[in-house]
């Protein structure tokens, strides 16, 4: 999970959340194990990390973001099996190997 968090991006780029709210947010592909986690990141401060439910993705955060993003360095990620994190054929889904 550190190298998700450590992940050198810029945060460039933005969208809109659901209720029109701006997300100044920057996606990025990060390998960590054998997985390619897509994530998001926006905002400054204090680090805090969104996790999706089964079958969702990081959009199911978008209402809120821009609120977070306010006051934390927000990071959203799709979990291994979901959206647009890829894993290697063969990698465990499991919690704990990820």
């Amino acid at each position: 999970m550190n190298a998700l968090l450590n992940a050198a991006s810029p945060r460039t780029g933005s969208s809109v959340g659901r209720r029109g709210a701006p997300i100044d947010a920057t996606p990025a592909l990060v390998q960590a194990g054998p997985h390619r986690w897509h994530l998001r990141r926006s905002g400054t401060g204090p680090v805090c990390l969104l996790l999706h439910g089964t079958g969702a993705s990081l959009h199911s955060w978008a209402g809120v973001e821009p609120f977070l993003a306010a006051r934390h360095e927000v990071v959203s990620v799709d979990l291994p099996g979901h959206a647009r994190t890829r894993s290697e054929p063969g990698a465990s889904l499991s919690l704990e190997s990820t």
